[in-house]
């Protein structure tokens, strides 16, 4: 089902690099570009779709593994379908978000960076 679904495939988890080296890089990913003291102040923030993934997943999984949350990521972020449900209206799955902007959806859906990329597009309001 997850493959059929993400196109994830076994051979990728096995290959994929350990969630704690995942998270140093996205820190590191930040602070090259400044904005994990933009992010810490509140002058950016994380943008999802859905609250699962951090406000939920990710911390069960670095609980699990004994890993700390990094600190961009245990603060605020904005679900995009909060306020897009509330400016535009309509559904709210990313397809739906992005017909309502006369935009159409790029790759695979529920593939992780297809979904941010197509996200990325979304205006927060």
């Amino acid at each position: 089902f997850c493959t059929r679904l993400t196109g994830i495939t076994q051979q990728d988890v096995a290959a994929a690099a350990p969630l704690a080296e995942v998270l140093a890089r996205f820190e590191a990913w930040l602070a090259a570009r400044g904005m994990d003291d933009a992010v810490a102040t509140g002058r950016a923030v994380l943008v999802t779709h859905g609250e699962w993934d951090l406000g939920d997943q990710l911390r069960v999984e670095c609980a699990r593994k004994g890993l700390p949350v990094p600190p961009p990521l245990r603060g605020s972020f904005v679900d995009i379908k909060v306020p897009f449900s509330e400016t535009v209206g309509g559904g709210t799955s990313i397809t739906q978000m992005m017909a309502a902007l006369g935009l159409r959806p790029a790759g695979r859906a529920h593939s992780g960076i297809d979904d941010a990329r197509n996200i990325s597009q979304v205006p927060p309001t």
